[in-house]
Formats: structure tokens, sequence, C-alpha cells
């Protein structure tokens, strides 16, 4: 609301090319985004949907090359190969086996050393 005021008259100031980008701009990319990002969390847990939001910048930057001509830069190309292998490794090797207690939340071993060694954990004497 904070262009509320001066909206009407600069609504009517603009060009209908203008508006309509401004429109264009509000429904497909903002809302088209909306709709599918809660289509994928619907369909897949939300610690694996958002792993690909780092996708993003990548199909951008492919996309700019593809139909504006834009050549990446050697930084955007490392960038974006750090992106995509942090997704494949998020979603290949990122899996953790969780242990879980008769509630079913997850147990927490905050020594994992004693369990190898069959001894005691150390006290904290700090308290």
């Amino acid at each position: 609301m904070l262009f509320w005021p001066g909206l009407l008259q600069e609504m009517r100031a603009a060009s209908a090319q203008a508006t309509w980008s401004v429109v264009y701009l509000g429904v497909l990319p903002g809302g088209l985004s909306y709709l599918t990002w809660n289509y994928a969390l619907s369909r897949a847990p939300a610690s694996k949907v958002t792993s690909f939001l780092y996708v993003s910048p990548v199909m951008a930057t492919l996309i700019a090359y593809v139909w504006l001509g834009e050549v990446p830069g050697a930084l955007a190309l490392v960038g974006g190969g750090l992106a995509l292998a942090g997704v494949l490794i998020v979603n290949t090797l990122g899996k953790i086996e969780v242990k879980t207690g008769s509630t079913g939340l997850p147990l927490i071993n905050r020594y994992p050393q004693a369990e190898k060694n069959d001894r005691q954990p150390p006290l904290d004497r700090r308290q």
C-alpha cells in the first residue's frame, strides 16, 4: 500500500504495454511459480523440494543463453555447476536414517562414541 496514493494517476499515465507488462509479471511468474511450488510440496517432502530452489538460477542462466543469446561468464558456470552438484548430492546421498523411539519422535544420540565403545559418556561438569 506504499504506492497507493499515486497509483491511479500513474496507471492513467502509463502506456497499455507497460500496464500489461506489470500484469503479466504479477500473474505468470508470480502466480504460476506459487502454484507449482504448492503442487510440488503436495507431492514430495519439503526437504527434497527445497533443494530444487537452487536449480532456479541455473535455469535462468540457461534460458538467457538460449533465448537472449547472453553468454554466461566463468563464475556463473562454476556457480551453476556447484548448485547442480549440491542438488544432486542432497537428493541421492543426503538420506539419513533416523531411529525413532516408541513415541515416534527421533532419538538423538549426543555421545556417538559411547555407543561404539559400550561405555558411559563423560560427565558434563560445566553445570
